[in-house]
């Protein structure tokens, strides 16, 4: 299933969910200019704190996003990638 979340955004259960089983931080477009804008140190920020900026913000979020088996992955982790198919 594809999903555009620019266009049909996340709720917070459903992006709750979505990271449930990572690391939420490796998830966030460090290089953006939306996180640039912020100014904050991602490592003194909690999970929910992260996740209710990529609500606010999806600009934030790396992409594409790929969901295998409950298993999240950046589309451009060519390892992860391997490692699943």
């Amino acid at each position: 299933m594809e999903r555009d979340f620019f266009n049909d955004p996340f709720s917070l259960e459903e992006i709750t969910e979505l990271f449930k089983n990572v690391v939420v931080k490796d998830y966030i477009s460090v290089r953006s200019p939306a996180f640039k804008k912020l100014n904050v140190d991602l490592n003194l920020l909690h999970d929910k704190e992260i996740l209710n900026m990529m609500l606010e913000e999806p600009r934030l979020i790396r992409r594409p996003l790929i969901l295998i088996d409950d298993k999240l992955i950046i589309g451009t982790d060519k390892s992860a990638m391997s490692n699943i198919i």
